[in-house]
């Protein structure tokens, strides 16, 4: 079968990854976390970002670090703001703004100084007050360099965002469902692909996933592709993942798979699908099938012993049988 290589093409929003990038004259400085919850340590957002679930009166302390890749020492400022998600994005509060998990956390110290091409350590605390509502709250450890002035000051910051959901009890489940795929064509005629995703848990989701091809005209197949990043989902909410592709890229029929993921949930799910023709146009919906793993039966080793037990007596029983067996004698 040939294969098609198509281009695709990835956007990355700042505080997409653990380690932000604030470019400088000289180079870029960097913040990064420095640990996470032992029983997290399957869920890959958990080792870049804040996660956790609290019950009301719990502390928590992280450490962070900040990297500079300059050639001068940096004075870095740390702080945390206010964040929310909604219609699809993890959005930032403006400056310092504050919220209820911004007020619960403190960054000490709060300024740093970090020399060339080197590193400081920052400690992050989370305290839960005893009387808070249950719920997930959403916020940022910004870490920048000291506001220059002027009338219209010019800050560039790197953070490392906070999802914390506060209860009693179990952490809320974290589930989401793809339910349908769309093929359409940006202004400049570039195919896309949108997996509709839902978010049916409880705790808000960060899109991860990748995309693939087959049964293309001629037999072609193309991918995976991987989707578009920035795609963040509250509870009940929905939104579509994307994926860019190049314009090379025939209009179809195909056999689209798109695997999603969001933490340690991960969901597959196919549907045939048509690029329009038309720059700018874009195909009906298409309900995606689910993709279920198939589970593999495995005899245990102790099961096939018994079996083959059982069958070597039988054997011999049949035999024994056959030995005994009484034969009829006629009267002369």
């Amino acid at each position: 079968m040939r294969r098609l290589a198509v281009l695709v093409a990835l956007v990355t929003l700042v505080v997409a990854s653990g380690t932000a990038l604030a470019e400088t004259s000289a180079g870029s400085v960097s913040i990064r976390l420095l640990d996470a919850p032992s029983n997290r340590q399957s869920d890959p957002r958990a080792r870049i970002y804040i996660v956790d679930h609290l019950h009301q009166g719990d502390r928590i302390v992280r450490h962070i670090e900040v990297g500079n890749g300059t050639d001068q020492p940096v004075t870095m400022e740390l702080y945390a703001a206010a964040a929310s998600v909604k219609n699809g994005q993890f959005t930032f509060g403006d400056g310092r703004a504050k919220n209820e998990l911004s007020t619960w956390t403190t960054v000490e110290p709060g300024t740093v100084q970090v020399p060339a091409h080197g590193a400081a350590t920052t400690v992050v605390t989370v305290t839960i007050p005893k009387d808070a509502v249950d719920g997930e709250r959403y916020a940022v450890v910004w870490a920048q360099p000291p506001a220059s002035g002027g009338n219209v000051p010019v800050v560039n910051r790197v953070g490392i965002r906070m999802y914390v959901s506060v209860g009693e009890g179990a952490e809320p489940v974290t589930d989401f469902r793809i339910d349908s795929l769309v093929a359409s064509r940006d202004a400049q005629g570039h195919p896309v692909v949108s997996a509709l995703v839902t978010n049916t848990g409880g705790r808000a989701i960060d899109l991860s996933g990748s995309l693939e091809l087959s049964s293309g005209p001629g037999s072609l197949a193309a991918g995976p592709f991987a989707m578009q990043l920035g795609t963040t989902l509250a509870p009940k909410e929905h939104a579509p993942a994307t994926v860019h592709l190049d314009k090379s890229l025939p209009d179809g029929p195909w056999k689209a798979t798109v695997t999603v993921v969001a933490g340690e949930v991960t969901h597959k799910a196919q549907a045939t699908i048509r690029f329009p023709a038309t720059a700018g146009a874009s195909s009906a919906p298409v309900v995606a099938e689910s993709v279920k793993k198939q589970r593999r039966v495995l005899i245990p080793l102790a099961a096939v012993l018994v079996l083959a037990v059982l069958a070597e007596l039988a054997v011999y029983a049949l035999q024994l049988r056959k030995r005994t067996r009484t034969v009829p004698v006629t009267s002369p």
